[in-house]
């Protein structure tokens, strides 16, 4: 993925509630909410790093007895970016619990990591995370479309009390959480933040301006399937739906000319134990293209592979490689979101030696996404031509960083403002 770059909660009871977690979560999830039984009052709750391996046991409980949709709220997901990125984070949860002590029910998970990967000029910044992020450029997997785990719903209201309680000094220090410069929200969909307004103001202790940037993440919807004849909804056995009409009418002109180069193009899509030999198929183009501009590509370290790897072994997620006879033209690592497939990442062949390779392999890996059943196609964030090419709308993400209470932090973001302010003076002296 690509970068840019909330009531009164309580504080968890020690001994108390660190029994209680793990063993009292399964039981209390006995009791269930309904439409006239709703979740009582909700508490939210910080659970420190070492009690990560039950959060994570619990996650993945919660997510079997209730599914979502979302891929970052799987518990799957997290528990990949937990064991691949431990060393690069210190890994919080955000628990929302309901009900009294003795039967509350956990009802919402979201990690937080603390990182020390950001800075501000020469300033090493301690940022408190929301959702899987926070790992240092070189180590990241970009995550977008952050969001928490929640059981009967109230993703926002879950976002707002827990920037409330970061935003509290006295509830944040109960909690035990250490002290840090800035809280970070990174690739968090528009519609979880509050309709008033992106980051309430409420939450900002400091009294500095919160920076909020709305970044757009290229989507193609597909067409609609059309019935036939027979009312059977296919056409010569495939689905009616064809993704390339849906787009505009140059892009079709430049997909069937480039594809002129080309005798036959097939598309392979690689699941479970295929998937793994696949994506070295992936890495290869994807590196090769990055390498040869004298950039590491995404994966020159040591966590992003084993991340991806760990979630196709669960069965998370797709390979597809568009080939035909000379070989690979293009390969993507595909997730479900929802109802459609994000495409986390991409590899294409040379440009010097394969005709439009991002443009020839996409559209038969969109069709045979569209097949399978997915009603859209995301790109992620990025203004790359192929992303512009290939789309027909936009999802709204958002990052932001809402300044924290430390001091430091203060003293130097005012200085910043004072030297931009008479560096534009000097700029506009005649």
């Amino acid at each position: 993925m690509t970068p840019p770059s909330v009531a009164a909660p309580e504080t968890t009871n020690d001994a108390a509630d660190a029994a209680d977690a793990t063993s009292g979560a399964s039981a209390a999830c006995e009791s269930r909410p309904t439409a006239d039984r709703p979740f009582p009052e909700a508490r939210l709750e910080l659970w420190p790093p070492e009690r990560l391996p039950d959060v994570l046991a619990l996650w993945q409980r919660l997510d079997l007895e209730h599914p979502t949709p979302h891929l970052t709220a799987r518990a799957d997901w997290n528990a990949a970016w937990c064991e691949a990125f431990a060393e690069e984070v210190t890994i919080w949860t955000a628990v929302r619990r309901c009900g009294p002590d003795e039967s509350s029910h956990v009802t919402g998970l979201w990690l937080l990591p603390v990182s020390r990967h950001r800075r501000m000029g020469p300033l090493r910044l301690r940022t408190v995370h929301v959702g899987t992020a926070g790992e240092s450029a070189g180590e990241s997997v970009f995550v977008e479309h952050n969001r928490p785990f929640v059981v009967g719903g109230g993703e926002t209201a879950f976002l707002r009390d827990l920037l409330a309680l970061l935003g509290n000094e006295a509830r944040r220090r109960a909690t035990g959480l250490p002290r840090f410069d800035r809280i970070d929200l990174d690739g968090v969909p528009r519609s979880l933040l509050p309709s008033e307004c992106l980051v309430p103001e409420a939450v900002n202790a400091s009294g500095l301006p919160i920076e909020v940037e709305v970044r757009e993440s290229p989507v193609q919807h597909f067409p609609q399937p059309i019935d036939d004849d027979a009312g059977t909804g296919r056409e010569n056995g495939r689905p009616c739906s064809k993704p390339l009409a849906g787009l505009r009418r140059k892009t079709r002109s430049n997909f069937r000319r480039a594809m002129k180069n080309y005798d036959r193009v097939e598309t392979t899509w690689h699941e479970g134990p295929e998937a793994l030999a696949a994506l070295q198929t992936l890495v290869d183009l994807h590196q090769s293209r990055w390498e040869a501009v004298g950039q590491p590509g995404a994966f020159g370290g040591r966590c992003v592979r084993p991340f991806y790897e760990r979630l196709l072994r669960s069965g998370l997620g797709t390979v597809a490689v568009a080939a035909d006879d000379e070989g690979p033209i293009g390969a993507t690592l595909l997730m479900p979101e929802d109802d459609r497939q994000l495409c986390l990442i991409v590899g294409f062949a040379d440009t010097t030696v394969r005709t439009s390779p991002g443009l020839v392999s996409l559209v038969p890996i969109q069709q045979a996404a569209c097949e399978r059943g997915a009603a859209g196609f995301e790109f992620l964030v990025g203004d790359n031509l192929y992303k512009r090419m290939l789309s027909n709308d936009r999802h709204s993400l958002v990052w932001a960083q809402v300044p924290g209470p430390s001091i430091r932090y203060r003293v130097f973001a005012w200085l910043r403002g004072v030297n931009r302010h008479l560096k534009r003076l000097r700029e506009t002296k005649p």
